[in-house]
């Protein structure tokens, strides 16, 4: 019978004294919750797990890491600083497009290019985009840099020409219109699309500027 006490009584002390130690080392009643830290930190998870990541750690302390760092930071000032004077339409691969040039060489008058956009490579000051034309009956492709001095504007003529504006082009190069007949790319000074643009509410606005009936 002492027996059967005595177990109990261990029982007892083995499952209030924990309890009683954790109490005395909780918080204060009404102190805020802390959250303790995770480890290992996401940046230090290829550490050894008793290696800790370097609080004065110099980032971009590599000499060619920080020029590169330099350069394009200043290749992004220039671009947006080459941007509040240009005079360009939106566009992408597959729309046609009409870039002016400005006079030079003493010429009197400006060079105008129609063509269909083939590319288009956005790398802040240093994009450029490549146009397939027509020039005096030869196919012709051309690279402009986007933000050379040279361009006046760039003016959007239809979306997805070869498509009519009806679907979007899904590629983003058209290098295969190299092999396409001169006609397919051969877009007339004097064309004007029956649609210019893919997405219906802004084609109807189109339409209704120029005194036509909007789509229904």
């Amino acid at each position: 019978m002492l027996g059967v006490y005595s177990n109990q009584l261990i029982r007892g002390i083995s499952r209030t004294i924990p309890r009683a130690f954790a109490a005395c080392f909780a918080s204060a009643p009404g102190a805020p919750e802390t959250i303790s830290e995770k480890w290992p930190p996401y940046n230090v998870c290829s550490l050894p797990f008793n290696i800790k990541p370097n609080p004065n750690h110099i980032k971009l302390k590599e000499p060619h890491k920080r020029a590169n760092s330099l350069i394009r930071q200043l290749s992004i000032e220039a671009a947006e600083s080459a941007r509040k004077n240009m005079d360009f339409d939106s566009f992408k691969p597959g729309d046609a497009i009409e870039v002016t040039m400005k006079k030079r060489n003493g010429s009197k008058t400006e060079e105008v290019f129609r063509g269909i956009c083939v590319a288009k490579h956005n790398d802040y000051y240093n994009s450029t985009f490549t146009i397939r034309c027509n020039i005096a009956g030869e196919a012709v492709t051309i690279l402009y840099s986007t933000y050379q001095p040279d361009i006046k504007s760039v003016k959007l003529i239809q979306e997805s020409y070869l498509n009519k504006a009806k679907k979007r082009t899904h590629k983003a190069k058209l290098y295969y219109l190299k092999d396409k007949p001169i006609l397919d790319i051969r877009i007339a000074s004097n064309y004007v699309p029956e649609r210019k643009y893919i997405d219906k509410k802004k084609n109807n606005e189109w339409l209704i500027s120029r005194g036509k009936k909007p789509e229904d």
